[in-house]
């Protein structure tokens, strides 16, 4: 669905000359990334606006977002699967957010962020078999997923702090949604090892 679509832009640019021919895969690839984060980031808005949350989801996606790119984790094997479980882990996240919004669930905040950033620490970056990563780029991106993790949780105090924790909980399901991903890509990754290893 996405993947056509983004075909079709990047075949329409190489025919108006916009792009080259040799370009059409790499601006495809890119057109689905490009739209496929703009759906998502609407869904996250509107449950935000159903419930009320409307920076609170914003800040969620974006935080989100950023530390997935280099933290990695679970890939669905199609494309409507990606889509389908993307959806709903942000519709699941925008109720889980007003949960600990509406009830102050400061306990459960604290116990989150610290258990998701002990998996963060130890899962990231984790790669998939069909895009591996290079020991150097899991070098490079483990150091920026630790260092994106730092920069969330200074921040997280900082809000604490000046009071504002309403956005903490952003930060923290954020941190909660990717943990859940590393976690169950390792699991994935281990089960794939066991039924080579049997066959």
């Amino acid at each position: 669905m996405l993947s056509k679509l983004s075909e079709r832009l990047a075949v329409g640019l190489a025919r108006s000359s916009v792009i080259q021919n040799e370009d059409v895969e790499l601006y495809a690839y890119g057109f689905y990334i490009l739209i496929s984060k703009l759906l998502f980031l609407i869904i996250s808005l509107i449950f935000g606006v159903i419930l009320n949350i409307v920076l609170e989801s914003l800040v969620f996606y974006v935080l989100f977002s950023i530390i997935r790119a280099y933290a990695g984790g679970v890939h669905a094997d199609k494309e409507w699967m990606c889509f389908f479980y993307t959806s709903i882990s942000i519709i699941m996240c925008a109720l889980g957010l007003k949960l600990l919004i509406s009830f102050e669930l400061t306990c459960v905040y604290v116990s989150l962020l610290i258990a998701s950033s002990l998996i963060i620490i130890i899962f990231s970056p984790l790669d998939t078999e069909e895009k591996p990563l290079s020991k150097n780029e899991k070098e490079k991106y483990s150091i920026i997923s630790l260092l994106l993790l730092l920069i969330y949780l200074v921040i997280s105090l900082a809000l604490i702090i000046t009071g504002v924790q309403r956005i903490c909980y952003s930060i923290c399901v954020a941190d909660s949604l990717e943990a859940i991903l590393l976690s169950a890509g390792k699991i994935k990754q281990v089960s794939n090892k066991k039924k080579r290893h049997t066959i």
